[in-house]
């Protein structure tokens, strides 16, 4: 996810095996330029198409060029692009989520495994609904993880 404040402009992203969607949005009265990293995840020369846009026109190509996703979009407009066919359904949550142990400053967490998710990302929020912070470095593969540096007698 990309939130520009400045500009008024916010992308994100899902990828799934080789398919991609990205949403632009453009909150701002003027035409602005987005450009995307997406070299972590995206090689160069993927065509994006413009799927459903709000004033801007469906249809238009967009191709990844030097790790980064390219587009100018009218005043107070969005787009989705995809790279095909692509299923934006993501897998369903884990279910069975367990707390086997806690301690001074950190638990351990252990859920039951996700059919189609090859891994987890953690996050945690001392808000209800929202302000989520993600708690692992790199997507959790196993099916428990313990994040340490959590402050006693606060609700996550």
């Amino acid at each position: 996810m990309q939130v520009d404040d400045t500009n008024e402009t916010v992308a994100f992203g899902r990828k799934a095996c080789q398919q991609a969607a990205i949403f632009l949005l453009n909150r701002s009265q003027h035409t602005q330029t987005l450009n995307v990293p997406v070299d972590a995840y995206l090689h160069d020369g993927l065509q994006f198409t413009g799927i459903v846009a709000v004033q801007n026109t469906a249809g238009t190509n967009f191709t990844t060029t030097g790790g980064v996703l390219q587009a100018t979009l009218n005043p107070e407009s969005a787009i989705l692009l995809t790279t095909g066919e692509v299923n934006l359904i993501p897998p369903a949550p884990p279910t069975g989520l367990n707390l086997p142990k806690e301690g001074a400053g950190q638990v351990s967490l252990s859920w039951n495994r996700t059919r189609g998710a090859a891994a987890s990302n953690i996050y945690t929020s001392v808000v209800s609904g929202g302000a989520y912070l993600k708690a692992n470095s790199s997507p959790v593969k196993a099916i428990s993880y313990s994040p340490t540096g959590l402050v006693n007698a606060t609700i996550y």
